[in-house]
């Protein structure tokens, strides 16, 4: 019970994350490529496939980069929250 609750608050913090930043018109993005990736494996076409997958290789460094800034923001403001309150 500990750990699911755990889970839940850190992903609610992370989507909360999201929604104020622009992180969420990226994360839309990615649910549009990710749908035509299933679409590329529903039909096999290995080319799309093989391009999904070097690209999400790079794309995650990518993201780490472009959102630095964000990311630096995110880890300050969980430093100056305590979550034992």
């Amino acid at each position: 019970a500990v750990e699911i609750i755990i889970i839940s608050f850190m992903i609610y913090e992370i989507m909360v994350w999201i929604k104020n930043t622009r992180a969420w018109m990226l994360l839309k993005g990615i649910v549009i490529l990710m749908a035509f990736v299933v679409v590329a494996v529903l039909f096999h076409l290995s080319t799309i496939l093989w391009i999904a997958d070097k690209t999400f290789n790079v794309g995650v460094i990518a993201a780490i980069i472009v959102f630095q800034p964000e990311l630096r923001k995110a880890l300050e403001q969980m430093r100056k929250k305590n979550i034992l309150k």
